[in-house]
């Protein structure tokens, strides 16, 4: 989510007449610039210096609240509890022109730790309706029986996949006609110091539990739309979430959640 929302904002930002932009990379980069859509403008933008720079605009984890040296900041701060690191709140009121979050829930979450809410922008996440949508592609699951769960993100605690696999473990059975895809990302990099996924093993062939696909493979945002729509159900029993962008995916895509 954090890429795609900065791919997006790159990308809008670079193809208007009106300004003159430079990108940033934060750490090393995980793919080459002609496997990324868009992919060598972005990377000639990160070899560009604006003559004058007015804003700098930050989304990357963790935050960097350091002032730029020349002209305003915006940060932009997901986030999925109801209280923050004092040192955080201290750097936001010192270096930080603007605080934008996607949901009013971290606005005011921000509010309550002290930030003026003259500084705090609400701007949600959007998703492209010409790819995430009813009708097109529906891709082939193989081994899916009749009805389809499906989980999209990191094999974590804090997006409840212990309680995911738990619930479907306790309402199924091996005899019943369902299947729960579990399309995971992150175990093997960001996620891979909390990764739950080794507790997908005991759903194997032989066992009294419902039938469990597991599906690591990277997918784009098409293969992505059409694995929505050959699902039944998306389920995601957060603990707690920072974008939740799957959910309003799957929604597009006319599937409930």
């Amino acid at each position: 989510s954090v890429s795609r929302i900065a791919w997006e904002l790159s990308t809008s930002f670079l193809a208007n007449p009106d300004l003159d932009v430079a990108l940033e990379p934060h750490g090393f980069g995980g793919l080459a610039a002609r496997d990324v859509p868009q992919g060598e403008a972005l990377a000639q933008a990160m070899l560009h210096h604006p003559r004058q720079l007015d804003l700098t605009i930050r989304l990357c984890w963790p935050p960097d609240f350091q002032r730029p040296a020349r002209g305003r900041l915006a940060v932009v701060f997901p986030w999925e509890y109801r209280g923050l690191p004092k040192h955080w709140v201290q750097q936001m009121r010192e270096n930080v022109d603007e605080v934008w979050t996607p949901s009013q829930f971290v606005a005011g979450v921000l509010e309550r730790a002290g930030m003026d809410p003259e500084r705090i922008r609400v701007i949600p996440n959007g998703i492209d309706p010409e790819v995430f949508s009813p009708q097109g592609p529906i891709v082939d699951v193989s081994g899916a029986r009749g009805f389809l769960f499906l989980f999209v993100g990191g094999a974590i605690a804090r997006k409840g996949f212990d309680l995911l696999l738990d619930a479907y473990g306790e309402a199924f059975t091996a005899a019943d006609d369902v299947s729960l895809m579990v399309k995971e990302f992150g175990s093997s990099s960001f996620y891979s110091h909390n990764s739950l996924l080794s507790a997908t093993r005991r759903f194997v062939s032989g066992s009294r539990l419902p039938h469990l696909i597991l599906n690591t493979e990277t997918m784009n945002d098409a293969t992505l739309a059409a694995l929505y729509r050959r699902s039944n159900c998306l389920v995601h029993p957060y603990r707690g979430e920072g974008f939740g962008m799957t959910l309003v995916e799957a929604m597009a895509c006319g599937k409930p959640v």
